[in-house]
């Protein structure tokens, strides 16, 4: 069934602008592009379903984030609907300091219900400026990595995280890994353990 030549439970949005640069072609259809719709569903969501959207796009891959940005004055524009929310999410992202998924922002409620002080979040190592780890303690060479449900189903991702993870301990830095079910269900283990590696780090013993 449909309604005004949609069918049922369909938005349609219309625009009179010139969408060419806007979309791209997928299996013969021309849908509009993933950062461009991304960032029209600002100004139809509220903060932390728009928020959710961002996570699930940009997955911590700085490129996509870097896209968002690209678009961000071609799609956004002032006194528009979504354009501050879609500002402040982005600024908050390009900055870095930012948790960029559901599983960092739990690893920062953990931290910030112990004595632990917050981590450099989304650190970029100084010998490889192509990626960013999930959280750092600069001072004691320690990387945090947050590994999800998808990390576990990716033998590729795997091993490159294992790659990375020798290459940070070639380099004198110490690299601890959590997933969610140890945020969730061990969280004062998860303290101790990060408490015990930044006393051994800034000590030596």
């Amino acid at each position: 069934m449909t309604t005004n030549g949609a069918p049922i439970g369909v938005i349609v949005h219309r625009r009179r602008l010139d969408l060419g640069p806007w979309t791209i072609k997928v299996d013969g259809l021309r849908v509009t592009r993933p950062e461009v719709t991304v960032l029209e569903m600002a100004s139809q969501l509220t903060d932390d379903a728009f928020t959710a959207l961002v996570d699930r796009y940009a997955a911590g891959s700085r490129r996509r984030l870097d896209k968002l940005s690209e678009w961000f004055d071609e799609v956004c524009g002032q006194g528009r609907p979504g354009t501050a929310r879609a500002r402040r999410e982005l600024e908050r992202r390009v900055a870095g300091d930012y948790a960029s998924s559901r599983l960092e922002r739990l690893f920062l409620q953990v931290i910030d219900a112990s004595a632990l002080p917050r981590p450099t979040l989304q650190w970029t190592p100084p010998w490889n400026r192509g990626v960013r780890v999930d959280a750092a303690y600069v001072e004691a060479r320690l990387i945090i990595e947050l590994d999800g449900h998808a990390f576990h189903a990716n033998p590729t991702a795997f091993e490159a995280d294992r790659r990375r993870d020798q290459v940070a301990t070639t380099h004198g830095w110490t690299t601890l890994r959590f997933t969610w079910a140890h945020l969730r269900d061990e969280p004062d283990r998860v303290v101790d353990v990060i408490a015990a590696a930044l006393a051994i780090r800034r000590t030596g013993r």
